[in-house]
């Protein structure tokens, strides 16, 4: 999974097979609107690859969760059922 500037919910119970990545946004879709995209892992899900975030966001992880390994941000606990 791949975006620039959307929030991603990965459902309870869901599996991503390969990993999830959020680039900085770039080239003529820069604009001073862009929010912080907002990560949500849910309960049970699983995510086999890695996460990489070359930008801020907000990466929120239930506990019973299970994902790769993660870099350019810190994830944040959460209870779990998906927004």
């Amino acid at each position: 999974i791949a975006t620039t500037n959307g929030d991603v919910a990965v459902g309870s119970g869901s599996t991503v097979h390969g990993g999830l990545r959020v680039q900085k946004p770039g080239g003529l879709w820069v604009s001073s609107r862009n929010h912080k995209p907002r990560i949500v892992i849910g309960a049970n899900a699983v995510i086999e690859g890695p996460l990489q975030f070359d930008r801020e966001v907000d990466l929120l992880v239930a506990p019973s969760a299970k994902i790769g390994p993660v870099s350019g941000a810190k994830p944040q606990p959460y209870g779990g059922l998906t927004p």
